[in-house]
């Protein structure tokens, strides 16, 4: 037995409450009587619970049981006087512990900040979108970019050739390393190669585009471009987690006023040849596309990413790219008079997940006319909803290295193969720029 009046609050306590919640709190001991147990530390240091300890104390109850632990074991609060079957009191105090827990939730950005800059890990409580609501900018290096103009220059230095593989260690997963094979995707034994026995939990690509590149890869006819992609996904599905995804960014060019169909077609046959799931179609956004006038139709301002999967279940993340909003509705979706869903007009505070639109912007990348290039954003937004830290991500057509990058900034792996050599050596040339070293292990 101790009393409460012994035990020291944390004067850091990122929970500031709320005047509903505290009242609700309030309420709720005053009624039902104290219910979970507080956690303190071996000095008597509260670290959660300090509001509870609070209104405890100033409604009058005194004392304290303290039981040691060393975590290794849970700790039940047992009420004698309460029967959950058949006293409505011990419902309702089922109700009120998650409900204040819930309303009384109001964190004090200072004290978050403070504690990262302390060091305190918070990976896996918080996204690093919520984080960067609180003001939190972590330190990373910059992607200095690909610098296409001087893919030959940088392919001199590197002097890549077909079969070279390379392996980066990298800087946000410990142990782990990103690869790059200067080699053909439509080639089982080079995907194996880069894979090395392992599997990746999703892929994120944008291959060429028919015949779009002819001067960088020689350009597949519209007619064959889904006999020769067949290759492409049964290597990934071979080497796909079971629960994995399948990104494909590409987009039907024009000839002769009007969009050819070989994406269609490719969609249609990932489905009804090959056997993948059609998970979603999701929409790359570009709100700073090149202005522009076009006989019959108005400019690009968008760009399809067709997910594909293996099986019903995958791996998906919505929270990770969730915000805080304060506009969530009290009730959920309900049937309006015409028919339609409809939610309720009260709102309060909570979250909010994006929907299947990515708004990146294309940035520098309008620059970049050399290869299919894309912003970091992009796979970042995927990686991070589809996969969890230190997993791998495969890009059969790694191009300037934009997947290596995403992958790195979010504390994932990535596997890229690329054919064109003085692309590769651009990528080996902005992954060291970001403070990695790529090594050569081919030979090895």
């Amino acid at each position: 037995m101790s009393k409460i009046s012994d035990l020291t609050p944390d004067k850091q306590n990122a929970n500031k409450g709320t005047p509903r919640g505290l009242k609700m709190l309030d309420d709720s001991l005053r009624e039902n009587g104290a219910g979970r147990s507080i956690l303190i530390d071996k000095h008597g240091v509260i670290v959660a619970g300090n509001k509870t300890v609070e209104r405890a104390a100033d409604i009058g109850i005194e004392d304290v049981i303290v039981v040691e632990t060393d975590g290794t074991k849970l700790v039940a609060v047992k009420r004698t006087d309460l029967d959950l079957e058949t006293d409505a009191s011990a419902r309702r105090l089922a109700y009120a512990d998650n409900r204040v827990g819930q309303v009384d939730l109001d964190f004090d950005a200072d004290v978050i900040l403070a504690d990262l800059e302390a060091g305190v890990d918070l990976d896996g409580l918080f996204t690093d979108i919520e984080l960067e609501d609180f003001g939190w900018e972590p330190d990373k290096a910059e992607d200095p970019g690909a610098d296409m103009d001087k893919a030959d220059e940088l392919q001199e230095k590197w002097g890549v050739k077909r079969g070279d593989l390379f392996v980066i260690p990298s800087q946000s997963v410990e142990g782990k390393s990103h690869r790059i094979l200067c080699g053909d995707s439509t080639d089982a034994g080079d995907v194996a190669k880069l894979m090395g026995g392992e599997r990746a939990q999703g892929c994120f690509t944008s291959p060429p585009y028919a015949e779009q590149r002819k001067e960088q890869y020689g350009g597949v006819p519209v007619a064959e471009y889904v006999a020769w992609w067949e290759a492409i996904q049964s290597n990934v599905k071979a080497i796909l987690a079971k629960d994995g995804s399948f990104f494909v960014n590409i987009k039907p060019h024009c000839e002769d006023g009007e969009r050819v169909l070989y994406v269609m077609d490719l969609v249609l046959a990932m489905k009804r040849q090959w056997g993948w799931r059609f998970v979603d179609e999701l929409v790359w956004y570009h709100p700073d596309a090149l202005p522009g006038k076009y006989l019959y139709r108005f400019k690009n301002q968008f760009e399809p990413v067709y997910q594909f999967a293996i099986e019903p279940k995958i791996k998906f993340n919505p929270y990770s790219m969730s915000h805080s909003t304060n506009r969530q509705p009290t009730s959920p979706l309900e049937r309006g008079a015409a028919g339609n869903w409809a939610t309720s007009n009260i709102v309060t505070d909570g979250i909010a997940l994006p929907g299947n639109v990515v708004s990146v912007p294309l940035g520098s990348n309008v620059e970049s006319l050399q290869a299919a290039s894309f912003p970091v954003g992009l796979p970042e937004f995927f990686v991070n909803a589809f996969s969890d830290s230190g997993d791998i991500w495969l890009d059969p057509f790694l191009g300037s290295g934009t997947t290596c990058v995403a992958a790195e900034n979010l504390g994932r792996v990535c596997f890229g193969s690329e054919i064109c050599e003085k692309y590769v050596s651009v990528s080996l040339e902005r992954l060291q720029d970001l403070g990695l070293a790529p090594e050569l292990v081919t030979d090895k």
